[in-house]
């Protein structure tokens, strides 16, 4: 695992989260294989997200399996517990997929870009 406190990103093999802070949202990044290996990872990475929406680029995903699945879902319901919100954008066709098989689809927002994101969140 390698945390660069330069950029915010955290990575491992096969695995990247980058936190960019915007004004009042955080954005995260991922990109790779969302597996068991890696779930540790992003639990790390999303532990104390301090602004009130989170939004998860999921464009750079390329694998999901039920482990990442359940890491997304305790993610959701912890920042709703916590009174916040998130939206995954950019969701690649193979993970919507699994995201509609599962039907987490209907729990998740999912949107196009930030900018729906965005007025999702009022």
């Amino acid at each position: 695992m390698l945390l660069n406190d330069n950029n915010n990103s955290i990575s491992m093999t096969q695995f990247t989260i980058a936190l960019t802070d915007k004004e009042h949202y955080q954005l995260l990044s991922l990109a790779g294989r969302l597996d068991l290996r890696s779930i540790h990872v992003n639990s790390l990475a999303v532990k104390n997200l301090p602004l009130r929406h989170t939004l998860l680029d999921c464009s750079g995903i390329d694998f999901i399996d039920s482990s990442g699945l359940g890491m997304l879902t305790s993610m959701l319901q912890r920042l709703k517990t916590e009174g916040k919100s998130m939206a995954l954008i950019h969701v690649p066709k193979t993970i919507m997929a699994v995201l509609q098989r599962t039907r987490l689809d209907t729990l998740f927002h999912i949107v196009e870009s930030e900018t729906q994101a965005l007025s999702h969140f009022g």
